[in-house]
């Protein structure tokens, strides 16, 4: 499955595929969730959950071959 956020830098909206999730603690039994992804042009990016504007999943369909 691949994934791809939105998310804003700079004033500009970054389009990118997310490549791994990491949960970064915070204190006492409290975590935040950060995406590391990659846009079209080869930047990488960290982006904590909260920074996301717009989220899309796209599934892999294997196609069937009748013998």
């Amino acid at each position: 499955m691949t994934t791809a956020i939105a998310f804003q830098r700079k004033g500009k909206t970054i389009v990118a595929q997310v490549y791994s999730r990491y949960m970064e603690p915070l204190g006492s039994k409290r975590y935040l969730e950060v995406l590391f992804c990659k846009d079209k042009i080869g930047n990488r990016y960290r982006v904590p959950v909260y920074d996301v504007i717009l989220t899309s999943s796209q599934s892999r369909v294997k196609k069937k071959v009748r013998r």
